[in-house]
């Protein structure tokens, strides 16, 4: 998986994409988030890229990104995956693992991949997520 990611070199062969933009996400058995964050923050960091581009135009004092935008796509998938308005200020540490493993599928889901690969993506699930999932990827 980390092949077709690009995060690691293949020995031999080549990765072949479908399309050569294609947007590959990938969901880790140990999941990545940083506990110092908020939830809002959290989710927020799936879009790197765009907060970089409004960082840098901000300093230049250029047309904004649309932030708003983005802040729309997290409040829209929070209450999805469970968490509540309030959680958005409480720090990620403060949420059990399973509630981690949500905000790690959170950001894969807000990237909008072309192909998502999930590495155990049920571990440290509840059911009820567990059935969001597979209705989601179905």
């Amino acid at each position: 998986m980390r092949i077709i990611t690009g995060q690691e070199e293949p020995d031999s062969g080549n990765v072949i994409k479908a399309k050569p933009n294609m947007k590959v996400a990938f969901l880790n058995q140990e999941f990545e988030v940083s506990m110092t964050r908020t939830v809002r923050e959290e989710f927020t960091s799936a879009f790197k890229e765009e907060m970089e581009i409004a960082e840098r135009l901000e300093r230049r004092r250029a047309q904004a990104v649309d932030l708003d935008e983005v802040d729309a796509k997290v409040s829209k998938l929070m209450p999805v995956l469970g968490f509540s308005p309030e959680d958005s200020d409480r720090l990620v540490a403060s949420f059990s693992s399973g509630w981690q493993m949500r905000m790690s599928l959170g950001k894969i889901l807000l990237q909008e991949p072309d192909l998502m690969l999930l590495d155990e993506p049920t571990n440290h699930l509840d059911l009820d997520t567990i059935e969001w999932l597979e209705g989601y990827l179905n």
